[in-house]
């Protein structure tokens, strides 16, 4: 395997651990807290998608598209809540 070919795969491995994950999933499944004060998958995934794209547009201003409102305000206006709800919790809404 090449180098440029065995980059290509390690930056493709975390997209392909989160679908395997989710396509075992079902949308309920993504609220349920593994801990009490824990925050569940679908908040997990949503403050990782958020972050994602904060850390590309400060590398690079503008470099990634606006996020979802309903990504927004379930993550960012509720940063440091652990919330029983998100508006976003459909693995459509996720996965993309």
């Amino acid at each position: 395997m090449s180098i440029a070919a065995h980059i290509k795969t390690s930056l493709n491995l975390p997209s392909f651990v989160v679908q395997a994950y989710l396509q075992v999933l079902e949308d309920d499944q993504l609220l349920i807290r593994p801990h009490e004060g824990a925050n569940h998958i679908a908040w997990q995934l949503g403050h990782l998608i958020v972050s994602e794209q904060s850390l590309n547009n400060m590398v690079c201003p503008d470099s990634m598209p606006p996020l979802p409102e309903a990504i927004l305000s379930n993550i960012v206006r509720r940063r440091h809540q652990v919330t029983n709800r998100v508006a976003s919790a459909r693995k459509t809404n996720i996965s993309g």
